[in-house]
């Protein structure tokens, strides 16, 4: 019997030590939920020790207890109570709150089992809990972390070290198109494009290390096959006990950022090549202003001097007509005044020529009528007209070609020998009585030379590089010694390069004379041999030419002349009638269409700018009565309109031949005669 005490008693002591040293909170109740017994762990947890049978505290040793969901607990509904009094048979992993006396609160899960006797009716409970206050922390920060990436826009996902995915959020569903279910199991290549898959085994490579791949901007390919910029950060996954055992990974579109910063770099290119060329600009403007103000000061002396060279002949033409008109002239001095009014207006024409030459040169309008030119008839056909004024001045003209050369170029001979009569003019006029200018004409290599030499005044070497610019003179004074408007060399110069040739101008310096070369291209070498003696015989011809032309006859042909100036229409029906015309003149088109419906005309001769219709308005009108009518009138356009666009117009709207004012008879008459009845064979 000893031993069977003993036995129990060593029993009980092991119960107890296990009771008390046990990792699990455990206490027992009786059936009135008075406390019996608690182990360590237990009053640990309850942060108290309550008294053993005290009949104040039953049920729980806590100091106060709450639901899961944080409401107030009495004691007497807590589990225990609920078992003890049969209300429930047991309670299994219930969670309960423990508020401590020191405020703490802690979640402890509780199974509470009763204890019964043989008869099956329960003597009292025990109650086994734990602390899970640590796992439930974890599961709510684990909870509210997977809220967060559930909610979040960016694409986070899952692999493991195989680069498998193994979790796919909302927002990789939104960002790549696959569901999680298509997703989940599949490679994570799965959102590479082909070129971009070596980038794999490097960033798995560096998750093995425990490193992580931030921000890194890639491409990434959609479900649909669509390609997006992408910011990918990636970090290991690790156990707990600090093994790599996958990675996290966070996807982000930065498409419309890289588009932006695109743009931005494009625009911070623009504005930096903006600032380079507001530099530029701004160093060009002053260059420009300063230019600008040049070339106004310029243009104020060269309207100065238009001013001048227009009133000059002017005020010869004017005077001189005043004089012939009192009659009271002698002969001789009436002889005298016409050659200086016809020498006056030829000056005034040749400076509206030159203005309207410039205007063309600006426009681009200028034409030229390439064809075979002979230098040399060319040349001496401009010594020609310029030869009266060397007499004048008494000094030596010379002319010298090379025999042996066929001075032979392809261009406009009219525009050419306007070249070389401008240099002529031009050397003239610097050169003191008794000086020389010679022209010289040669080959050089692949271009024929003409060479106008003088002994004038010479040129200055500040005003050298600026001679063949317009509105340049060397001397622009009111008190200059010679006439002209400036724009004679840059005619030629011009004139020159539209022919494909250069003109160069070269002077020792003042009172050394100065030498203008002009280097024209030649002709092929077969043009040349087919034009040779053609032109052999046009030099010929026009050395035995008569010096006046013959006027050509109009006899017999009815002429209608409209011109609202009356001084002009006397001009235009004297010159007809001189050539045998039957001339009828009226000054308006209301008088001109009266008189074509009474009477009739073989031609007509009308201006175009007329007071009350134009000329066009006239034409058109002819025209449309000879569409419902029959017939037709030869007609001819004689205005002050002298662009090579006004000729055009004029023979669009109907007119056959277009002849610019001032008129010179033997042009208008030819003019009429050709279109009042066609060339007859043999004649030109």
């Amino acid at each position: 019997m000893d031993a069977l005490n003993a036995a129990l008693r060593k029993s009980e002591e092991r119960y107890r030590t296990l009771f008390d040293l046990g990792p699990v909170a455990v206490y027992s109740c009786n059936t009135s939920g008075v406390i019996e017994e608690f182990n360590r762990c237990a009053a640990e947890l309850w942060g108290r020790e309550p008294a053993l049978g005290d009949t104040d505290e039953r049920f729980c040793g806590s100091f106060k207890l709450f639901r899961p969901d944080g409401t107030f607990m009495p004691h007497d509904q807590c589990p225990m109570a609920e078992v003890l009094s049969g209300k429930i048979s047991e309670a299994r992993d219930e969670e309960v709150l423990i508020e401590r006396p020191d405020g703490s609160r802690i979640t402890v899960v509780v199974n509470i089992r009763p204890l019964k006797n043989q008869d099956g009716e329960i003597t009292g409970a025990i109650n086994c809990f734990f602390d899970i206050t640590e796992r439930k922390q974890a599961e709510e920060t684990r909870n509210r972390l997977a809220a967060i990436v559930d909610s979040s826009d960016d694409a986070i996902a899952s692999k493991d070290l195989d680069g498998v995915i193994t979790s796919w959020n909302a927002g990789a569903e939104r960002l790549f198109g696959y569901t999680a279910q298509e997703a989940i199991g599949q490679p994570v290549t799965l959102l590479m494009p082909p070129e971009r898959l070596d980038e794999e085994p490097d960033i798995l490579e560096h998750i093995r290390r425990a490193e992580v791949v931030d921000h890194y901007e890639t491409v990434r390919r959609r479900k649909d096959g669509s390609l997006f910029d992408a910011s990918v950060t990636v970090s290991p996954i690790l156990n707990h006990q600090g093994q790599v055992i996958g990675a996290s990974k966070i996807a982000r579109d930065i498409t419309e950022r890289k588009q932006a910063e695109t743009a931005r770099a494009g625009l911070a290119t623009r504005m930096r090549e903006a600032n380079e060329h507001l530099v530029v600009g701004t160093v060009r403007a002053h260059t420009m202003a300063e230019g600008a103000e040049q070339a106004n000061h310029l243009k104020d002396e060269f309207l100065a001097t238009v001013s001048h060279e227009l009133r000059t002949p002017l005020n010869a033409i004017m005077g001189w007509a005043r004089m012939l008109g009192s009659k009271q002239l002698p002969p001789d001095r009436a002889s005298n005044a016409l050659a200086i009014i016809d020498r006056n207006a030829l000056a005034l024409a040749h400076i509206i020529d030159d203005l309207l030459d410039v205007s063309r040169i600006v426009a681009g309008t200028l034409q030229l009528t390439p064809q075979p030119v002979d230098l040399v008839a060319v040349t001496q056909a401009a010594l020609d007209v310029v030869r009266p004024s060397a007499v004048t001045k008494n000094l030596q003209l010379e002319f010298a070609s090379d025999p042996s050369a066929i001075a032979i170029v392809s261009g406009d001979a009219g525009r050419l020998q306007q070249v070389i009569w401008n240099l002529l003019a031009n050397a003239i006029k610097f050169t003191a009585e008794g000086g020389r200018v010679g022209v010289f004409i040669a080959p050089s290599n692949d271009h024929m030379e003409i060479r106008v030499v003088d002994t004038g005044q010479g040129l200055s070497p500040d005003f050298l590089p600026h001679v063949f610019e317009r509105f340049r003179q060397a001397d622009g004074t009111t008190t200059r010694s010679q006439s002209g408007l400036g724009l004679g060399l840059a005619i030629v110069r011009e004139l020159v390069e539209l022919h494909g040739g250069t003109v160069h101008a070269a002077s020792p310096g003042l009172g050394g004379g100065a030498t203008f070369t002009v280097r024209l291209p030649i002709s092929p070498g077969e043009a040349q041999a087919g034009q040779a003696a053609v032109l052999a015989e046009r030099r010929f011809a026009a050395s035995t030419a008569s010096p006046m032309p013959r006027l050509p006859r109009l006899d017999t042909l009815r002429v209608l002349v409209v011109d609202d100036d009356a001084d002009g229409r006397a001009l235009t029906s004297l010159v007809l009638a001189q050539a045998g015309a039957s001339v009828q003149a009226v000054g308006s088109v209301r008088e001109a269409l009266q008189l074509l419906e009474e009477k009739g005309s073989d031609v007509l001769v009308s201006d175009i700018g007329l007071s009350d219709e134009d000329g066009f308005s006239l034409i058109q009108q002819i025209r449309q009565d000879e569409v419902e009518r029959g017939g037709f009138l030869p007609a001819v356009a004689l205005t002050g309109f002298a662009r090579a666009e006004d000729r055009a117009r004029s023979m669009a709207a109907g007119f056959q031949a277009h002849v610019q004012k001032p008129v010179d008879p033997v042009d208008l008459v030819k003019a009429i005669a050709t279109i009042a009845r066609p060339p007859r064979d043999g004649e030109p």
